[in-house]
């Protein structure tokens, strides 16, 4: 059993789970302390299943030989803005793009949209434990806005940039939607957080 929360944490004070539909969907808003304004309002969706979306986010990650196992947690954007993924485990160590290796076995094995003369429109990154590696306990995902390549406002590069963020976690599936913007309080958001028993 895999318990999974959707949070997002731009600032202090919080909203959280606004609504759950039948379909297992969960849409949900907070609001940073100084807000709610248009910049400091963050808004993530979660679904338990979108097929098509889930095939994309695959396939790209097949493309990118990007790695799985007991977990993979990956982030799916569609901009040549730089995008990361960063990922809080059981024992407190961060793995994002800086600590590509943790000590509890976990790996950042793809690293999209670094580098502006390899920049994608369909652009993945991906953290994994392999099989029988994933420590029990809670872990956080987290996407930063990195930055634009100082190409802001040019197509290719928009902001607010969308993302998608799908959790495999003992075989469940599922994906979460949200945006980030180097603009306001939403640069760097808290996308969700689940727990291996």
């Amino acid at each position: 059993m895999v318990k999974i929360s959707a949070v997002a944490t731009p600032g202090p004070f919080v909203r959280t789970l606004d609504s759950v539909r039948k379909d297992g969907f969960v849409g949900l808003t907070t609001f940073h302390s100084f807000g709610p304004t248009l910049e400091d309002t963050l808004t993530i969706s979660a679904s338990a299943k979108d097929d098509s979306l889930d095939k994309k986010i695959a396939d790209e990650l097949d493309k990118a030989k990007a790695k799985s196992g007991d977990v993979q947690i990956s982030l799916y954007w569609t901009s040549k803005n730089d995008l990361d993924l960063h990922v809080i485990c059981p024992s407190g160590e961060k793995i994002w793009y800086d600590h590509k290796n943790s000590r509890c076995g976990g790996a950042l094995d793809v690293d999209r949209n670094a580098r502006e003369s390899l920049a994608t429109m369909n652009a993945v990154e991906n953290v994994f434990w392999p099989t029988g590696k994933a420590p029990r306990g809670k872990y956080k995902v987290y996407v930063d806005f990195f930055g634009q390549h100082h190409n802001a406002g040019r197509p290719g590069y928009p902001d607010p940039a969308s993302f998608s963020v799908r959790v495999v976690a003992q075989g469940r599936t599922q994906l979460f939607h949200g945006s980030v913007s180097m603009r306001g309080s939403t640069r760097y958001v808290r996308v969700t957080e689940f727990e291996l028993p």
